[in-house]
């Protein structure tokens, strides 16, 4: 029986799925920035001041952090793909990060130990050829393609080289031509002279010559 209760007030179950979505996507714009912040500002300063310092010992922490932070990224690019829709995904990074950069957890020192550096003496010399034959394969490549792109740019030159004189040649003749008909529209305006020869003298007779 109801009697001695106050009202029951019924929640829409899309009220309560559209309340979690924008607590989630509030996290998410809220845990993106401390991601940065933990991942590459706050390292980035302590490993100018470990430089700054000279300390062999600082120097292997956060140079021990940027190798277990570069293959956190990797992964890091295949979670936000893939888990990035799990509740609280963002805030489990932010604590892993935190995890990783305090020198109070040495998080990553844990992980360097534990699983990266066995990986990678066990595999050095592997992964030193593969990196030699990348780098043949990419100079040589390089190589042919700057070779390739040495003739493009030539045939195209010559190409332009030649348009541009046939279009000056054209030019001229059409500057020529134009020059011809023109003179030929112009009237004649050859000056006519205006003095007259003077008169051929009369030839005397015999008859006064002899008088």
């Amino acid at each position: 029986n109801g009697e001695g209760r106050g009202p029951v007030t019924q929640v829409e179950p899309g009220v309560v799925g559209g309340g979690a979505a924008r607590a989630m996507l509030m996290g998410q714009f809220l845990a993106k920035p401390v991601c940065h912040f933990l991942g590459y500002l706050y390292p980035a300063y302590q490993s100018y001041k470990a430089v700054k310092r000279n300390d062999p010992a600082l120097h292997t922490q956060w140079l021990t952090f940027w190798i277990v932070s570069t293959y956190f990224s990797v992964v890091e690019v295949f979670g936000d793909t893939l888990l990035s829709w799990l509740p609280f995904y963002y805030e489990a990074k932010v604590a892993l990060l935190v995890w990783l950069v305090t020198p109070y957890f040495k998080g990553a020192t844990r992980i360097y130990e534990a699983l990266l550096n066995p990986y990678l003496h066990r595999y050095e010399k592997d992964i030193d050829a593969g990196v030699a034959q990348v780098k043949r394969r990419s100079a040589s490549q390089l190589g042919q393609l700057g070779q390739l792109g040495l003739r493009q740019i030539r045939a195209q030159g010559v190409e332009l080289i030649a348009m541009l004189m046939q279009q000056e040649a054209q030019q001229t003749q059409e500057a020529a031509a134009a020059a011809l008909h023109d003179a030929a529209q112009r009237p004649s305006t050859a000056p006519i002279s205006s003095r007259r020869s003077p008169p051929a003298s009369p030839r005397a007779s015999p008859r006064a010559a002899a008088h």
